[in-house]
């Protein structure tokens, strides 16, 4: 049983921040804006989805996309983060760990959970194995032969199991034969590893930008070793809230 990567997973599903959603009331236009033209520079090349709660919202970003209404099922989902609570998909089934970050209360990450849960009832997606491991999808990042990156987090996050067990854990349920722990970013809230690596598809690669004087240079050296297939990606909005392209993005099948 491996795990499929995200570059052969060619349907994306992104979950659009509402009013609903009070920590993110401050830049919330500014929000919707990043959003849009991050869907529709996804659109160029997979199939991707994003929920909103309502049809007003649906509407909004179809005239800032130009992007149908397909693109666009209503769904009400607690959080975008998806990454973080959507499962892990590998050849036989989607790998659901258990979800309860200490950023977050308890009561919010159970209704987190449970929402995005019901949205997968609706994909028809019945194929669940759940993992007695909590571990957010943001803390793993893999490489569709058998090696996986996480930090150290895990291991605070289920003291209940030796180190170990938790290895074992994550080999065994998830296919990984080389296991590398890496410390914890100083200063990250999240203690993810998306936030400082991640493998990417050969042939194209996303990269976030914020307007910096060294941009210029840097956007230079990327087309060249990239033969020019990156797009660059303005990221202040999500930036702010401490996430950026992969946290807000799951890929499936």
């Amino acid at each position: 049983m491996n795990l499929i990567p995200d570059w052969q997973c060619p349907r994306v599903i992104l979950v659009l921040p509402t009013v609903f959603m009070e920590y993110y009331d401050e830049h919330l236009k500014e929000l919707k804006l990043f959003y849009a033209d991050f869907l529709q520079e996804i659109a160029r090349y997979d199939r991707v989805i994003c929920l909103v709660i309502d049809r007003a919202n649906a509407e909004k970003m179809m005239q800032l996309t130009n992007l149908s209404n397909d693109f666009f099922p209503i769904a009400y989902i607690e959080d975008i983060w998806v990454r973080d609570f959507a499962p892990i998909q590998s050849l036989t089934s989607y790998l659901k760990l258990k979800f309860n970050p200490s950023y977050e209360s308890k009561t919010n990450n159970k209704f987190i959970e449970r929402s995005f849960l019901d949205f997968l009832d609706t994909l028809q997606i019945n194929n669940l194995e759940f993992v007695d491991l909590y571990l957010e999808g943001g803390n793993f990042i893999h490489n569709g032969n058998g090696t996986a990156i996480i930090t150290d987090k895990i291991y605070r996050q289920n003291k209940l199991k030796t180190p170990q067990e938790i290895e074992f854990l994550i080999k065994d349920k998830l296919s990984i034969e080389h296991l590398v722990i890496v410390p914890t970013e100083p200063g990250d809230r999240t203690g993810h590893i998306d936030g400082m690596m991640r493998w990417i598809d050969s042939d194209r690669v996303y990269i976030p930008v914020f307007g910096n004087s060294i941009e210029p240079e840097i956007k230079r050296i990327y087309k060249q070793i990239f033969n020019n297939q990156v797009s660059f990606i303005p990221s202040n909005a999500i930036a702010k809230y401490g996430g950026l392209l992969n946290c807000i993005s799951w890929n499936y099948n």
